[in-house]
């Protein structure tokens, strides 16, 4: 019920240790870096009816709250090729909140690409190929339009109409997924790591959320 992993060192007050070149440091020991259990998950649906004939049916998933630990965003980072890394990357003197490791306010600089040094040095590329795990985490947070389907019968089922060979003709338009906001991006909420029971906060290029759009048409005799 909890995630494991890396982590920024920190002191008795909770502080993140800075070293000499002006970055946080990491923790030689995992540390608990989060929870993956939501506040609450709920859905539900509701279908409209206008008149005999035309049917608006639509369901919705809604999951508040606990972690998940976005691994494709940081592998992305890590290569430069993530939408965060192309907004920082400009970056220069950025001063990480924290002390050093004598207790003094960290007041040292850093520029998060240095063409001057060596590419391992950045922002993103000198903690590894995953990052620092509890960089990773992020809120699981989300709301999904799982379903949406307009009904329409050409068949009138008014009092004295009779068809001699449908009683039906329903044309169906749906849609799947077709609206979804999330904290993150780039990912099925519903897809877990190997499509694993105990991986379910761990995304780390699952399979991404498909949309469908469509229609059917049933003919009832």
């Amino acid at each position: 019920g909890i995630l494991v992993g890396s982590a920024f060192q920190k002191n008795a007050n909770e502080q993140i240790l800075i070293d000499d070149s002006g970055y946080p440091i990491v923790d030689l020991d995992q540390q608990i870096i989060g929870d993956p259990t939501p506040d609450f998950q709920i859905g539900f649906s509701n279908t409209f009816k206008v008149g005999e004939q035309l049917e608006i049916t639509f369901t919705v998933d809604w999951r508040q709250g606990g972690d998940i630990w976005n691994g494709t965003q940081q592998v992305l980072n890590y290569f430069g090729r993530s939408q965060e890394s192309a907004r920082q990357r400009e970056i220069q003197g950025f001063i990480f909140d924290g002390v050093t490791t004598a207790g003094a306010t960290n007041t040292t600089p850093v520029t998060f690409l240095d063409s001057n040094q060596d590419v391992l040095s950045n922002r993103w590329s000198r903690y590894g190929f995953s990052g620092v795990g509890e960089s990773g985490i992020v809120d699981g947070t989300y709301l999904n339009l799982t379903d949406a389907i307009i009904a329409y019968d050409f068949i009138k089922k008014t009092k004295g109409y009779q068809y001699k060979t449908f009683k039906s003709i329903k044309l169906i338009l749906y849609g799947h997924n077709l609206f979804t906001y999330s904290k993150y991006d780039g990912a099925s909420p519903y897809t877990a790591l190997f499509d694993g029971v105990s991986a379910q906060a761990i995304n780390f290029f699952n399979t991404p959320l498909a949309s469908e759009i469509g229609f059917k048409l049933n003919l009832k005799i």
